[in-house]
């Protein structure tokens, strides 16, 4: 079975799938791919909205920084973050071990 890079993790998890699906389900919220992506991507639009404490901006920095850790992230998702709407469902709590991954090292990166 494939896994994601680096964390030993499997890329499919069925039940993080069948989880993303319920939560998005409850609220008529469209889920995009798995837990973590959807995790990722509210993180990136929390910061990207200088929300929780961040400071927004340095967009190529951030991209590459997480990008050197593992976590592929363009520009471009962070622009596209700067225009979402915030997800009515908490992600970041809902995550699974990848998603608590990517917490330790965006948090331990970027602070402020």
């Amino acid at each position: 079975m494939p896994e994601i890079a680096g964390l030993g993790l499997p890329t499919t998890n069925w039940l993080d799938v069948r989880k993303r699906d319920d939560l998005a389900a409850v609220t008529g919220h469209r889920a995009k791919g798995t837990l973590f992506d959807q995790a990722k991507r509210e993180w990136l639009r929390a910061y990207a909205n200088a929300e929780n404490g961040h400071s927004g901006g340095r967009y190529k920095e951030i991209a590459a920084a997480l990008t050197d850790a593992g976590y592929p992230t363009t520009v471009t998702d962070l622009k596209n973050a700067k225009r979402a709407k915030p997800s009515p469902i908490d992600w970041l709590a809902e995550g699974n071990a990848a998603t608590q991954a990517f917490m330790r090292v965006a948090g331990s990166i970027f602070v402020t």
